[in-house]
Formats: structure tokens, C-alpha cells, sequence
């Protein structure tokens, strides 16, 4: 009986040990979906920049309405887009991953159970704050997706006023 026990704790220790690489891996992919939508974003401006966009008289050939700017700015909303639903998605997943992680406490040992509702507590003023799903939104996720909407007007404010 007592090997049996032992053997549901390594388990579970398993099993917490990859939840932790699971949310350390999420957390990532919302920086790395962060920097590759800034190099999109530059790329745009490269290329706007590129075909000559920002000349006067360019393309447009002094028309109120640009075509290419009006396709431009409509690429740099639609990766805007996908950017918050990816960060939204990330931190959905996250908050999933860490509910699964809360429910191994009670087979961990006493020790180790009592440090880490500690540590939740003293990092989220209680213990069930850790699986809530604004945990993190507001100051992870909420100011990547603004970063993206920011830059993305900035974007499209320069495309229509050079």
C-alpha cells in the first residue's frame, strides 16, 4: 500500500512539474507572437516604404483615396486581430493550466502544499486568485494587445498622412 502511494505522488509531482513547463511555455509564445507581430508591422512599413507609398504624388497620384495605403491598413488591422485573439487564446489556456496545477496541491506533500498556497497568497492576496482568469490579463496580456492596437493606429495614422 505504501509503494502505491508513493508512486500516485511521483505522479503527481510529474504531473505538476509539467504544468509548470506548460505555462512557462505559454507565457513565452505570448512574447515571441508579441515580437513577431512588431516584425510584421515593420515589414509593412518597410514595404509601404519601399514601393514608394510615403512619396507625394506617389501611387495615389494626389487622389483623396489611396488604394495600396487602404490594403495596407487593412492587413495591419487583420494581423492586429489575430495578434489579440492568439493572446487572448495564450492566457485562456494559461488560466486552464493553472487550475489543472491548483488541483494537484492536496497530493502533494504538507510542506510543499502549505509553501506554495503561501506563495499564492502572498503574491494574489489569496489563494484562489491564481486560477482566475484575470490573473496576468491586466498586466501581461491586456498591454501586448495594446501594444498592438497602438502601433497599429500609429501605422496607419503615418500611412495616410505622408
Amino acid at each position: 500500500m505504501a509503494q502505491h502511494s508513493s508512486d500516485k505522488h511521483a505522479e503527481f509531482l510529474k504531473r505538476y512539474s509539467i504544468l509548470i513547463d506548460d505555462i512557462k511555455y505559454l507565457k513565452s509564445r505570448q512574447w515571441t507572437i508579441t515580437y513577431y507581430l512588431l516584425l510584421l508591422y515593420a515589414a509593412i512599413i518597410g514595404f509601404y516604404k519601399l514601393m514608394g507609398f510615403d512619396k507625394p504624388m506617389g501611387f495615389d497620384k494626389g487622389s483623396d483615396v489611396c488604394f495600396e495605403k487602404t490594403i495596407l491598413s487593412i492587413l495591419i488591422l487583420m494581423i492586429a486581430t489575430f495578434g489579440t485573439i492568439y493572446q487572448w487564446l495564450f492566457q485562456s489556456r494559461i488560466s486552464r493550466y493553472r487550475t489543472l496545477l491548483k488541483a494537484t496541491f492536496p497530493h502533494l506533500s504538507d510542506s510543499f502544499r502549505k509553501f506554495e498556497i503561501d506563495a499564492l497568497k502572498e503574491r494574489f492576496g489569496n489563494e484562489n486568485g491564481y486560477t482566475s482568469w484575470w490573473n496576468g490579463f491586466w498586466l501581461f496580456t491586456f498591454p501586448f494587445i495594446m501594444i498592438f492596437w497602438i502601433s497599429a493606429g500609429l501605422i496607419i495614422w503615418y500611412f495616410f498622412n505622408t
